[in-house]
């Protein structure tokens, strides 16, 4: 169920991890959010990444992936150690915004599937261009922008792949 309801896949990748080793990626758990860790709609998320062919010292990526023990709030206690956080659309007390953006800027990283592209700009230092309805999908329009060319490939211009209610930003950070 959770994964026909995913819209946009927002993933900021720690910028602190430059050799291999192990990235520790923390959830918010089942009483404030879906549990990204254990939920059965993120399976193969999670499968993809603990396969050691994709994400291991052999791997594709080489940083093999450890799940915390989720946390029911996001703060500076929770987010020490962590090098990834992963969530779905959720609310946040500014405490918890506060939080995630100095871990953002710390070199944090953040994968979030959901919708709210403004709680998600104002956290990365965007304009939102705000969402759409559109189930058009998506087009690379630039092959060679860092979100369209990684590890594991690449797509080309002008490929196109559906989508549901997405957001977009006007501009990123300073």
């Amino acid at each position: 169920y959770t994964m026909g309801l995913l819209a946009v896949v927002v993933i900021l990748l720690p910028v602190s991890i430059a050799s291999a080793g192990t990235l520790s990626v923390l959830s918010l758990d089942s009483s404030r959010n879906i549990d990204v860790t254990t939920n059965s709609g993120f399976s193969v998320v999670r499968d993809d990444l603990l396969d050691p062919n994709l994400f291991g010292t052999s791997g594709i990526v080489p940083h093999t992936v450890q799940f915390l023990p989720s946390v029911s709030i996001f703060d500076a206690t929770a987010l020490q150690n962590v090098d990834v956080v992963v969530f779905t659309s959720t609310i946040f007390a500014q405490n918890e915004l506060d939080a995630l953006e100095t871990f953002i800027q710390n070199g944090g990283g953040l994968f979030v599937f959901g919708n709210n592209i403004s709680l998600l700009s104002s956290l990365v230092g965007a304009v939102s261009g705000g969402t759409t309805g559109s189930n058009t999908g998506f087009q690379v329009t630039d092959s060679s922008s860092p979100i369209s060319t990684g590890p594991f490939g690449s797509l080309a211009t002008g490929t196109s792949f559906p989508s549901g209610f997405y957001g977009f930003l006007n501009a990123v950070g300073p």
